[in-house]
């Protein structure tokens, strides 16, 4: 079975690297289409399932893990979804973010199960997105759009159950 995620990839202009992977269940398992839901209180009703996030500083080969990671859709803002994204440690490193898209490539799965009974649904979508309000302290350096340059990436976002 196929369920779905969230996947963040972000790359620095000094070659430094975020990368956040949130496998989730909630009320996104059952919706169908290429909408997303009315509000923001009912699309991020979800609960994520052993999420992980990194953060790999330029010239390092040790990706530095992180204890916490959170994103976040914010409807309303455009044509497509922005992602808030947090992530932080004990030590207190921490990055902060938003991700707003500027692209989208998607597709979906629909196909009978249980003899035709059922129909289940999956739905991928890609945003490329530009990082704004970035801000955030890694090993003692400060996080910004300042002291690390436009930062780019790609955010999987995926929905339903691919049975």
């Amino acid at each position: 079975p196929v369920f779905p995620w969230k996947w963040i990839w972000a790359v620095c202009p000094d070659q430094s690297i975020f990368t956040a992977y949130l496998p989730y269940v909630g009320l996104n398992l059952f919706r169908k289409g290429y909408r997303f839901f009315q509000n923001n209180r009912l699309e991020r009703a979800s609960l994520p399932i052993k999420p992980s996030a990194h953060w790999l500083p330029t010239g390092s080969a040790e990706p530095i893990r992180f204890d916490r990671v959170s994103a976040a859709p914010l409807l309303g803002r455009g044509p497509y979804p922005h992602f808030g994204v947090t992530a932080s440690r004990d030590s207190g490193d921490a990055v902060a973010f938003t991700a707003v898209p500027y692209g989208l490539s998607r597709f979906y799965i629909d196909r009978p199960v249980l003899s035709g009974r059922v129909e289940t649904h999956w739905n991928y979508n890609e945003f490329m997105f530009r990082m704004e309000d970035l801000k955030g302290r890694m090993l003692g350096r400060p996080l910004s759009r300042d002291t690390m340059g436009q930062a780019f990436g790609s955010f999987e976002y995926t929905y339903g159950l691919g049975l």
